[in-house]
């Protein structure tokens, strides 16, 4: 089976249709940000397959603002198109169609569907390859997934191989590998050093010695620290104490101090001279301020006295124009009313035509519900009796059933024929006659033991053969015997094709009985009562002729309606010309008296600005007075020095006097400090504790040696038995070893993968000589090995006749960036036999996966048809 297309409807967040095309034979890569709907394709995908659309448990699939989810799958199966539809709710569907024909719909389209891929309850491999996201290890989900798991894993195992293995292994191995198992606990766990054992105790005193060793040799160095410190500091703090030094920091800062207050008294000076030049200036820029709004005053009272002229002459036009366009308004509005009443004459004279014609179509209808009501009386007749035969017989559950028996069966037969002894006889030329329960043996072919047996040899007397004890599997096909027996008794048939022939007439009968309903559905919606109802309601019409053809009435009012338009169309150009005209006017009626009001207002302000006579003598006198400020400001301001840099270096001065005061004080006391730390490390005698403390490391070193070496030991010794042990376990893991074994090498070269033998999960992986238990991995590392099982049991589905594609949903979550890329290899390996589609929301990594990219696609209307 192959995915090929997925179309979704109402599925959690796509409340609109979307769609998947074009999905490849290989390797298959949809990526997309999270919350963009991959696990809901995943999720969709498995309820299409294993969850039966008349199921209620469909609230985590519908949207959170209701619906009916709903999903199509295009798949090729044994060489064949076929299309999967579900949808659960309101109006739940299952139908398969081939090549465009459907072939089965309700119960009939689920039992096909269970065939195609079964759950992992019932054996199927869905649990082996589906990987829905969160569940990276194989032993993941809840207790009857597992179990359904494990299950699987069996079946498929048992199938390939052809027999069951006995995993248990030898008593004295296990003895033995208990025994020094529990030895190499007492000192060690997978973690490191057993707590309070030997080992730890040993360990924990070589490092306290080492630590004690440590803290003595860092106090000897501190100690010679601190004398090579003291005399530094001691000659520091008499250079910075020289007579000379102190006397040159005091002179540095009389001087400065000097220089900074001359500099502060000249400033002074230049800011009184700034000030008066200041003064003179603001009192010419008053008298140049008013001779300047005069002249602005005369100029803007010319140009209103203007304004205020032209806006009397545009008052006059514009009342002229509103009195022509009023007139023009009432000539439109007489011609208006005249039109209305010409449209309401002819509207009455196609009301009249109308209705004649609605009585010429009730008589048609009249005559077509009288031919519908005999059929619809026939079929109504014929409901019960099909109703009655759609209920009799086996429904599709019961077809599941037989076919789940019948699989049993089938598999408990197939273990039992493999775990049986076989007698093969070679006759010689002259050979005598050969028999087995009196029938003939025959020549070199194989014959399996189940029962006890007599073989008999002419001339020579007979031989009784007894296969032992009783196999498990023979309970297990006695169990489906009596099952399949049951089955045919409840329903009275001799074979189980009889059953299934039973079935068939059943579904026949459903989709005769729903192909009925449909019909009369159509002949009569609302039931055959409101059928004859409706009937008796229709009158035939009245035979008088119309006055008036529909047509003419038509024509007339149409001429009417569009002269009703014109006029009305010229009133409201009318309206909108006249009404444009009463704006322009009250427009003008404002301008020419807000102009009126602004030449008497600049008329007033003209007058109020008027100058002095003498003004331009007093702007003379100003000038020249700013002029000789100007000159003594710029003759100070040459011989000004730079304040700034007095300051600073004034600063710098009293920084240095500082400075060496807390340098004398600083020195004084880490001279201090420093003979202090002398003094202490002498009355300690640290030297001699040191010289012990390293023979008592000595001795501690050895102990904690000897036993790692006996714990190194111990663990090859493990692993020499826990080989024996795997090799009695090889033959029955033989196959997924072999499909698992190129894969693993990718990461791991030269690695090896243990199973245990009653989960039929990989229990510890070896590699580099080391023998991990797979639960002391990191979650990567785990996740790696269970992707790769998973591939392998494809490939050993794929064997067994009953390929499946692959889903993994994030199924690489935890995986590193190195390690990715191993895994993107081995999946272009496993895809060039199988189908794998990849889930992922890590679209940068996902971009160095190649494969066939797909999309998730919305769908326009017209493609959600059909």
């Amino acid at each position: 089976m192959k995915l090929r297309a997925i179309t979704l409807r109402d599925m959690r967040q796509f409340t609109e249709p979307v769609r998947i095309d074009g999905i490849g034979d290989g390797l298959n890569v949809l990526s997309a940000p999270n919350e963009s709907g991959k696990s809901t394709v995943f999720d969709a995908i498995r309820a299409a397959f294993l969850l039966p659309h008349r199921s209620t448990k469909i609230r985590d699939l519908r949207p959170a603002i209701g619906g009916n989810p709903e999903i199509e799958i295009d798949l090729e199966w044994q060489g064949a198109a076929y299309r999967l539809h579900k949808r659960w709710g309101r109006g739940n569907l299952a139908a398969v169609w081939r090549d465009g024909r459907e072939i089965a719909r309700a119960d009939a389209a689920e039992s096909w569907i269970a065939r195609l891929a079964q759950a992992a309850e019932d054996g199927g491999p869905t649990g082996l390859l589906w990987v829905r996201q969160g569940l990276v290890d194989l032993d993941g989900g809840s207790t009857t997934e597992q179990r359904a798991a494990q299950a699987a894993r069996r079946d498929l195992m048992s199938s390939v191989t052809g027999e069951i293995e006995s995993l248990t292994g030898g008593r004295r191995m296990d003895r033995a590998l208990a025994q020094a198992t529990a030895e190499l606990e007492r000192l060690e766990t997978s973690r490191g050093p057993k707590a309070g054992g030997p080992l730890d105790l040993a360990a924990r005193a070589a490092a306290e010695l080492e630590d004690r060793r440590a803290g003595l040799a860092a106090q000897h160095a501190a100690m010679a620290q601190a004398s090579d410190r003291r005399r530094s500091l001691t000659r520091d703090l008499e250079a910075l104490n020289d007579p000379e030094e102190v006397a040159a920091r005091e002179a540095r800062l009389v001087q400065a101090q000097a220089a900074l207050t001359a500099g502060e008294r000249h400033a002074e000076r230049a800011e009184r001279l700034a000030l008066e030049t200041a003064r003179a200036v603001q009192a010419l820029e008053a008298l140049e301020t008013r001779q300047a709004r005069w002249t602005e005053a005369d100029a803007a009272h010319r140009v209103s006295a203007t304004a205020a002229a032209q806006a009397i002459a545009a008052e006059h036009e514009a009342q002229a124009v509103f009195d022509r366009a009023k007139a023009a308004q009432a000539t439109a509005r007489t011609a208006d009313e005249a039109a209305r009443a010409a449209l309401v004459q002819t509207e009455a004279g196609l009301h009249a035509a109308l209705l004649a014609q609605a009585r010429q179509a009730q008589a048609e209808r009249l005559a077509d519900l009288r031919e519908r009501l005999p059929r619809a009386e026939a079929l109504a007749q014929a409901l019960p009796r099909l109703a009655a035969e759609a209920q009799t017989g086996p429904d599709a559950a019961t077809i599941e059933s037989l076919d789940r028996v019948e699989k049993a069966l089938a598999i408990a037969r197939a273990q039992i024929d493999a775990a049986a002894p076989r007698i093969t006889w070679h006759r010689p030329a002259e050979g005598g006659d050969v028999r087995m329960d009196d029938a003939p043996l025959p020549d070199g072919t194989p014959v399996p033991i189940t029962a006890r047996r007599i073989v008999w040899i002419a001339g020579q007397g007979q031989i009784e053969i007894d296969p032992g004890p009783r196999h498990a599997a023979q309970d297990a096909a006695e169990q489906a015997q009596t099952r399949l027996a049951r089955l045919l008794a409840r329903f009275d048939v001799a074979d189980a094709e009889a059953l299934r022939a039973a079935a068939r007439h059943r579904r026949d009968a459903t989709d005769a009985l729903a192909a009925a309903q449909r019909e009369l559905a159509t002949l009569a919606p609302a039931g055959l009562e409101a059928l004859r109802a409706e009937i008796g309601r229709l009158v035939p019409p009245d035979t008088d002729a119309p006055p008036l053809a529909p047509e003419v009435a038509q024509t007339c009012r149409a001429a009417a309606q569009r002269h009703a338009e014109g006029c009305a169309t010229a009133l409201e150009q009318a309206r909108r010309t006249m009404e444009g005209a009463q704006v322009a006017l009250a427009r003008a009626q404002a301008q020419a008296t807000m102009m009126a009001q602004r030449s008497a207002e600049t008329a007033r302000a003209r007058e109020n600005a008027t100058p002095p006579p003498d003004l331009p003598t007093q702007i003379a006198a100003l000038q020249a007075q700013a002029q000789a400020a100007r000159s003594a400001e710029t003759m100070h301001a040459a011989s000004a020095p730079d304040l700034a840099a007095l300051r600073a270096a004034h600063r710098r001065a009293q920084d240095v006097v500082a400075q060496a005061s807390r340098d004398n004080a600083r020195l004084r006391e880490e001279i201090a400090r420093a003979e202090g730390e002398i003094s202490r490390g002498a009355s300690l005698a640290i030297d001699e504790e040191l010289a012990e403390v390293e023979a008592r490391l000595d001795a501690a070193r050895a102990t904690r040696d000897a036993l790692r070496h006996e714990a190194a030991v111990l663990r090859r010794l493990i692993g020499a038995l826990r080989e024996a042990q795997d090799a009695a376990r090889s033959r029955y893991f033989a196959p997924v070893l072999a499909e698992l074994r190129p894969m693993l090498h990718l990461l791991w070269p030269g690695a090896t993968l243990h199973f245990d033998g009653d989960s039929l999960l990989p229990q510890a992986l070896e590699r580099d000589g080391l023998h991990e238990a797979l639960t002391s991995l990191s979650g990567g590392t785990r996740e790696q090995i269970a992707l790769l099982v998973r591939l392998a049991f494809a490939r050993l589905l794929a064997r067994r006749g009953d390929p499946a594609p692959v889903l993994l949903d994030d199924a690489l979550v935890y995986t590193d960036d190195a390690r990715i890329e191993v895994m993107f290899d081995a999946l272009h390996r496993q895809a060039q036999d199988l189908q794998i589609l990849v889930f992922s929301c890590r679209t940068r990594a996902m971009r160095a996966l190649g494969g066939h990219r797909l999309a998730i696609t919305p769908l326009s209307p017209s493609r959600t048809q059909g």
